[in-house]
Parts: structure tokens; sequence; C-alpha cells
């Protein structure tokens, strides 16, 4: 016989003022057999816990039933399953286990209830890595009700809780100088490109190749579309390890080098006279280096004998013969960095009209201006529109070690909820008063109270609206 569940509708209440998000339900909606209280929320140093008690009756279970609740939390199209709890009837039981994929193994052993367990109390707990959508989320609990063959007979749910953070509007706050004079700039780029061992074809799969040909494309692209960059020079270079023959490599450097330079007239015409070709098959300078600074057996024994020897030929050959394990090593871990293609350009940026024109081409060409010149269009942008987080982000790849494009760009990401990108950005943004603030905005995000109000005290002097976050703390109960 089916039974039929509907969707409870709870009442949730609401609070005046900033909501606490750490507080403890007492009575809740349950379904036919089992009672939810005691339900907890927190937000803590970047994780979501979750608690619950879950009384389970001795109600009748048919033996070839059973019933599986899972908690949920959900905000719109953005959800997440915790770890469920079952009841199961004798047969279902028994013959659940005999399938290959079943839902006894997805369940803790305590949790999984039989009916010979009941009445049963449990202490359900829970724990995901925190994400700003569960601001404003509600946790549910789906009820499935299953009968033999695993056919789902009914399905019903019941919210149980929410989760709201104290509404602390954060204002993030942008170092930008307030004038940078333009001008002619020279500017340049590079990428490399791997190949496996006596290979010369370029390989989108092999090795990190997919981001470095991106990087590549996109470098191409930009100087293809504006008018007023003009290429100075373009050098590829075509790289073997050391194994082969002479003969051999230095066809193979050859081969490497031009299969680079054909991608690259994809993308863009090489002007007349900026290409220049070079082929590196000779890296025995370099493998000493690399010996040296190692702790492999015999390791001065080996640089005596390449130091001993002017010429590289057959050398390869003889730490292969004399030291058979160190040259496996060599093989392993070195010789793999020798196989590749790297370009470079170097290219002229002329100076534009006027700002105007710099903040055009800023929003549909950054890449293509010097960090100077964005960081003018950026001071001239509205920091609220997607164009400005997109000068930015163009600013911090064109100085990665800046500490105010780190701390510009760790802004962005915040307020974007990319919370993983903001704290490496931090990790680079400096020491300034700018800096410990927006490191105080990070722990907000990350529920933790305790750091963000030591680090807005320690910069109020200096930022006028850490002490307005530090009193919206306070007023909410941190």
């Amino acid at each position: 016989m089916r039974r039929a569940f509907f969707l409870s509708a709870v009442m949730l209440l609401c609070l005046s003022g900033v909501v606490s998000a750490q507080v403890t339900h007492q009575k809740k909606e349950n379904f036919e057999g089992v009672r939810i209280s005691n339900v907890e929320l927190k937000h803590v140093d970047g994780m979501m816990h979750i608690t619950m008690s879950m009384e389970f009756g001795s109600k009748n279970i048919h033996t070839d039933y059973a019933t599986i609740y899972t908690p949920m939390l959900y905000n719109g199209d953005a959800n997440i399953e915790l770890q469920s709890v079952g009841v199961f009837g004798r047969n279902h039981y028994y013959s659940t286990l005999r399938r290959e994929h079943h839902h006894i193994t997805a369940i803790p052993d305590e949790w999984c209830l039989r009916r010979r367990d009941l009445p049963a109390r449990v202490n359900y707990v829970a724990e995901v890595e925190y994400e700003p959508w569960m601001n404003g989320a509600a946790l549910v609990v789906v009820e499935q009700y299953y009968g033999c063959n695993d056919e789902l007979l009914a399905l019903g749910e019941v919210v149980i809780d929410e989760y709201t953070e104290p509404m602390i509007v954060s204002t993030y706050i942008f170092v930008l100088p307030e004038e940078v004079v333009s001008g002619v700039h020279h500017a340049s780029s590079s990428a490399q490109v791997d190949f496996p061992v006596n290979k010369a074809v370029i390989d989108p799969n092999f090795n990190g190749n997919s981001r470095e040909i991106a990087i590549l494309d996109k470098s191409l692209d930009s100087l293809s579309a504006d008018k007023n960059v003009v290429v100075t020079r373009i050098v590829v270079r075509g790289s073997t390890s050391p194994e082969g023959g002479h003969a051999f490599n230095d066809e193979l450097a050859h081969a490497r080098a031009n299969a680079l330079v054909a991608h690259i007239s994809q993308h863009y015409n090489i002007p007349s006279g900026v290409l220049a070709t070079y082929y590196d098959t000779d890296h025995w300078a370099d493998v000493r280096t690399w010996v040296a600074q190692s702790d492999i057996a015999n390791r001065q024994e080996i640089l005596n004998l390449i130091d001993s020897h002017s010429t590289s030929v057959n050398l390869n050959a003889m730490i292969m013969e004399r030291y058979p394990e160190q040259y496996q090593l060599l093989l392993d871990e070195y010789y793999p960095s020798l196989r590749n293609a790297s370009y470079d350009v170097e290219y002229d940026v002329t100076e534009y009209e006027d700002i105007d024109r710099i903040v055009a081409v800023a929003v549909t060409a950054p890449m293509s201006l010097t960090a100077d010149e964005l960081t003018m269009a950026a001071s001239k942008v509205d920091q609220s529109t997607p164009e400005f987080d997109n000068i930015i982000m163009a600013i911090v790849a064109k100085t990665p070690d800046s500490a105010s494009a780190n701390l510009n760009a760790a802004n962005v990401m915040m307020r974007r909820g990319e919370l993983q990108r903001a704290a490496r950005h931090l990790a680079k943004a400096g020491t300034s008063a700018e800096a410990d603030y927006a490191r105080a905005l990070y722990a907000l995000h990350m529920g933790s109270y305790d750091e963000a109000k030591h680090l807005l005290k320690r910069v109020e002097s200096k930022i006028g609206c850490a002490a307005k976050i530090l009193d919206k703390i306070e007023q909410a109960g941190y």
C-alpha cells in the first residue's frame, strides 16, 4: 500500500534588527515517527556546523520497507546534501546489502537503524565548508520512503531551520593613486610548452600546456587586436634534454621551435625582422647546477666528471654507466624540464590621446594596456561595475607581486564570494592599514568574529568605516 506524504509549510520566526547566526530551536515540524529538536547551525572559521536531535519512535515499520532522512541546505539554485539517516525493515535491510550500490554503505553504522533498534535517538552532526550562498539558506529534512526493489513510494520534506548572518554591509577600500602619468611603455610576455621525450608536436593535454597555450593565445590575440601596440622582438627557443646524440638533439630542438613558431603564426602575423629563433641542446651547466643543489649519492663524483669534460660528447653515457641510480633520478626529475619550446615577446604600447581613450580600451581589452594605464583607468571607472573588477584583475596579472594590486584583487574576490582566491591575494597584500582592514572583512566572511574585531580595532583610527563595522558586530552579539 502506498503512503502519501505532504510538504509541510513551516512558519519561521522573523526577528527584528540583526538575526543571530547561532539560534537553537527546541520545537519544529516533524514527520510521522521522528521528532527533530535542538537544531543549531554555526559558521565558524570557514566551516558550517549543523547539529540536531532526531528521535525515532517505535512505529510499526513493514519488513520490506525503508525510510531515508537526508538533511539538506538550499538557497535558490544552490544546495548541498548532508549525511543521511536510515530506518530499515528487516527484509529491506538484507536485500539491500546484496546489491552492489545501496543506501546502507552511505550511512554511518550508528545512523543505520533497523526496526529492532527503535525507539532510538540520533545526535546528528555534520560539517561542510562554508560558502556565501549559505547565508539565508534553509535547512530541510527530505524523507524518502522505499518499498521492495528500492522503489520510491513517497517523498516529502519539512523545513526545520534557516541560517541568517548579521546584516553587516562591507565597504571595500581600493587603493588607487590619484594620478598616473601615461606615455610610451615597453612591455613583454612569455609562455612555454613542454614536449614528451623525443617528440616535437605540441600536445595541449601534456603537463601544463593547456594553461600555457591559453596565456600565449590570449597575449597574441591582444597584440593583433590593438593597433597601438608595436612588437619589437619575438624570441622562440627550442630545447632538448642531453640524453640523445648531438645531431638528433639539434634536429629535435629545431623541430620544437618550428612547432611553436607555427602555432604563433596561426594567431598573429609575425612582422618581418622581429623573430629570432634559438636552439638549446647543451644544458650541462644547468645539469651541474641541479646536481650541486641536490642531495643525491655520489654527487661530488658526478660534479667532478662534468667538470673534467670540456665537451659534452659521451658525458651523458658516462654518467649512465658509472652512476645508473643517480642517472635515473636525472632522467625522471630534471631532464623533463629541458624538453620544451619557449616564447618571449617584447612590444611598445604607444601613448593614448586622452584618459577617455584609455578607459575605453581598458574596458574592452585590458591586457593590451600597461599596469600604469590600467590603474589610471580604474580610478575613473565605477567601482561597482564588472568592468572595474576586470581592470583590477588585469592589473594584478601584470604586477603579481604588487601589494596594492593584490589588495585590490582580494577586495574584488571577496565581494564576488570567491574566498579562496581572496585569501591568496591577501597573503601578498602587505601590512598597510587598508590591508589589515581587508583581512578583517575576510574574517567576517569566514565567521571569525574575534579575529575581525581584533583587526578592526587595530585600524579604526586610520580607516573611518572600521568603527562602524565594529559597532554592528557588537550589536549582533559577537
